[in-house]
């Protein structure tokens, strides 16, 4: 079902239709829950159907019939009285297919405030041949009326941007009305989107028409008259007025001061240093009068991260909309030079322009035009290129060349994206007319040469980019929610935001990350989970899907001088132990590194959202949080199973299975104790010591790579949470209890310790340490158990249609089995 956040309804006209409506209004219903119904003095059992549906719907009655154009008007009327801003029309004869409702809201998506058109495809065999006369005897009265070349003016599936419609008092009662909304429309800017759709035609003894071809080819004739005169006298300089305005305006600025003035200024002047600096920031203010100057356009730039445009040399990409592009860009920095289209660089106007401000053509050869961005980078310019070369027709984002990541990759210096919205709708692809449009000009987060989540070489950055604009855009319709921010969540996140889903993780505590998160105590990074990593060699689990990701992480080998499987165990320690690694600097990396990739594709990673309750709306579920409310399409979990239990009424397993999973007991807790060692006392061991008889965990983090000397010192061992009952309510009421039960659980690892650094005593400097409650406070774990579910739920699936389980506690625990998990969830997704 489509979850843009475009208020949307669905209308369907229908006269003496009882064969085909309901099948019509079921399948829309997959896609639209809001559907209004015209009942156009039916006289057969088209109300009765209706009746029987087994979801509401909207119905509007005219006692005879009035027409298809006074059924639209009835159904507008309606849809605007509800609230509605759009209304996506479609016929009732079965004609159309419902199932390409998802390519309209796209394209609406992508240019809000258009007026999507259908174009239907004329190649079906049972198509009358009077229907695509009709069609091309339209298409000509309307590209005379308004200039525009439409190739299906005579569709019925449209969606219409309803607070823009225009002469519905005086629209026309039957079939023509569509062609006049049209022309209406176009006559007062609104953009006219076409999108190529399925059409169906029954054979001739099926068919059902209300079509007379004498009649009404007759009525036809004699409106489009009275719209040429129309035209003539209002159509055309509503239409173009703007555009010529801004083409003379532009065009004499250009050849009088410009092109003109440039020679002479730097006659004067010479090609200095600041001279030539003070030519670019004439041309930023003359790009900003432009765009001041051009009547409707406004733009705002959004900056939410406070970069200052070019304030050291980058490369700048941007999406391509308009001709206008580069005039706004260049009107955001006077260090900015262009890679121009020939064209451009041969203009006899333009030209002297281009080559004064050191623009460059795309034509040059690559050894050229990569010397020549050497040079202005070198004297502190950024250079603007357009990845797709070239402007698509709907705004839809095309396929990116390799050129600017290329040049980035070889110059050692950042990305700088740049999205476009809206110029689109103020003057498209081949076409010569502005209309008023709002456009938002946003500038994000810079790619820096050393950031790998975009890939670790030009090729996988252009992609990667390409996918994060195309997200940016709202493309993709498949939203999904993952509850849990945790390691399971985060990868999960990560994986299905890769797929191409719309993804928002939702982590109930301040910090995502789980047992990956790192604190920072005493300027010491601490661990809280993570501590061996495996799954990391060439080829296997781990590296591999962090690889698909594009994500690389400093590690370094390490050899454990016994199996830690009864701790870890078994099955997880079988399947995942070869090869352990550590990874230098902290395990928040891998968090950070996987909730970046998840924002850079179009999603969301949001904190201090726990959620309260998970329900459904009809197709939709509905997730709360403390305060707010969420919906998504599908639903990972990847919380506590015995968690998810509490928070829905859903019957997510059946009752002997979720039986089991609240009987099942949970893995063990854990104590844990960090030191902080003295400055060069002891060496760094790479070696991680595991005690099997007392389960004893004992390692020195790496810092760094090759680092000589141990910082600090990390040990654990399990912990019964029964030793901890006393104070599981409130152990702030006996506070000096529980210390000193800490301080006696802290004696017993250090005297453990000493069996692997015997001189240990004289190397701390400062020691702290956690609970299993601490555990359990900090990241809601019950009993703080390290692993969740001693025995695993072993699916993915559950019994709810979009609701599916991930984390540590489906099939395998630690880092590599969870997002092996993660893999095993988000294919399961996409087969269903």
């Amino acid at each position: 079902m489509h979850n843009s956040p475009l208020h949307i309804c669905a209308l369907i006209p229908t006269y003496n239709n009882a064969g085909t409506i309901i099948d019509v209004v079921h399948r829309t219903h997959k896609f639209i829950r809001e559907i209004i119904v015209v009942v156009d003095g039916c006289t057969d059992e088209t109300l009765t159907l209706l009746a029987t549906l087994d979801f509401p719907i909207t119905i509007v009655t005219h006692e005879r019939n009035k027409g298809k154009g006074r059924a639209l008007v009835s159904g507008f009327h309606k849809a605007i009285q509800m609230g509605f801003d759009y209304a996506l029309t479609l016929d009732a004869d079965g004609q159309h297919y419902p199932e390409d409702i998802p390519l309209l809201i796209r394209a609406l998506d992508v240019n809000p405030g258009a007026l999507i058109v259908g174009s239907r495809q004329f190649t079906d065999e049972n198509m009358p041949g009077k229907s695509k006369f009709a069609n091309r005897f339209s298409n000509f009265w309307f590209r005379l009326q308004t200039t525009i070349n439409l190739p299906d003016t005579q569709t019925g599936m449209r969606i219409y941007p309803l607070h823009r419609l225009y002469g519905l008092p005086i629209l026309t009662s039957r079939y023509e009305a569509e062609l006049e909304l049209l022309v209406f429309a176009a006559w007062h800017n609104v953009q006219l989107i076409p999108v190529p759709i399925r059409v169906y035609y029954p054979p001739k003894e099926e068919r059902v028409s209300h079509f007379r071809p004498a009649r009404d080819f007759t009525r036809i004739s004699i409106l489009n008259c009275f719209l040429c005169l129309g035209a003539v006298f209002y159509g055309y300089i509503s239409m173009y007025w703007r555009t010529i305005y801004a083409f003379t305006y532009f065009g004499l600025s250009m050849l009088l001061i410009i092109s003109t003035l440039s020679p002479l200024y730097f006659l004067i002047c010479g090609r200095g240093e600041k001279s030539t600096a003070r030519y670019h920031r004439l041309i930023q203010r003359f790009a900003r009068h432009y765009q001041w100057a051009i009547h409707g356009l406004h733009v705002r730039v959004n900056n939410p991260h406070n970069i200052t445009i070019a304030e050291k040399p980058s490369i700048i990409i941007s999406n391509h909309q308009s001709l206008i592009d580069v005039m706004s860009i260049l009107a955001l920095s006077p260090k900015i030079v262009v890679m121009v289209k020939n064209g451009i660089w041969l203009n006899p106007i333009y030209a002297i322009f281009a080559r004064m401000a050191d623009f460059f053509p795309a034509v040059w050869d690559e050894e050229r035009k990569f010397c020549h961005i050497k040079r202005m980078v070198a004297e502190g310019y950024s250079v603007l290129l357009f990845p797709e070369g070239t402007r698509s027709i709907s705004g839809e984002i095309g396929r990116f060349h390799r050129g600017a990541f290329y040049y980035a990759e070889q110059l050692g210096i950042p990305i700088q994206p740049i999205l476009i919205e809206g110029m689109i709708t103020h003057i498209g692809k081949r076409e010569f007319r502005m209309r008023p449009s709002n456009v938002q000009i946003s500038i994000l987060e810079p790619i820096n040469p050393d950031d790998v989540s975009f890939g670790r070489n030009y090729q996988r950055r252009t992609k990667s980019t390409e996918l994060y604009y195309s997200s940016l855009m709202h493309l993709h319709g498949r939203s999904v929610g993952v509850l849990g921010g945790g390691v399971g969540g985060l990868f999960t996140g990560a994986l299905l935001a890769k797929e191409g889903f719309l993804v928002t993780v939702l982590e109930q505590l301040p910090v995502y990350g789980g047992g990956l998160y790192s604190f920072t105590r005493d300027n010491e990074e601490w661990l809280t989970g993570l501590h061996i990593l495996s799954g990391m060699q060439e080829g296997e689990p781990l590296r591999q899907i962090l690889d698909s990701l594009g994500i690389s992480i400093p590690v370094e080998s390490t050899t454990l001088d016994n199996s830690p499987a009864d701790l870890i165990g078994i099955e997880e320690w079988g399947k995942t132990a070869d090869s352990p690694c550590r990874m230098i600097g902290g395990s928040q990396q891998l968090a950070d590194k996987l909730a970046l990739y998840i924002s850079r594709h179009g999603g969301r990673v949001l904190t201090s959202q726990r959620v309260t309750s998970l329900s459904q709306d009809k197709e939709l579920f509905v997730v709360q949080t403390q305060d707010k409310t969420y919906k998504f399409e599908q639903v990972v979990n990847t919380l506590h199973p015995k968690q998810l239990l509490s928070l829905t009424s859903l019957p997510v397993y059946r009752p002997v299975t979720t039986k089991r999973i609240l009987s099942t007991p949970e893995t063990f807790g854990v104590f844990k104790l960090y030191i902080r060692l003295k400055p060069n006392v002891l060496p760094y061991d790479q070696v991680t010591h595991y005690l099997p008889k007392e389960r004893a965990l004992i390692l020195t983090p790496p810092t760094e790579q090759n680092q000589q000397w141990a910082r600090t010192l990390e040990a654990l061992m399990p912990l019964d949470y029964a030793e901890l009952q006393q104070w599981s309510e409130n152990r702030r009421d006996d506070y000096e209890a529980y210390t000193n039960q800490k301080r006696e659980y802290s004696e017993r690892l250090i005297k453990l310790i000493r069996k692997i650094y015997p001189d240990i005593d004289n190397c701390i400097a400062d020691s702290f340490s956690a609970t299993s409650l601490t555990w359990r406070d900090d990241y809601l774990s019950p009993e703080g158990a390290m692993f969740g579910l001693a025995e695993p739920i072993g699916a993915a699936t559950t019994r709810i249609k979009g609701l599916y389980m991930g984390g540590q506690n489906i099939f395998l625990h630690g880092v590599c089995g969870t997002a092996m998990t993660a893999q095993m969830t988000v294919e399961a997704m996409l087969q269903a």
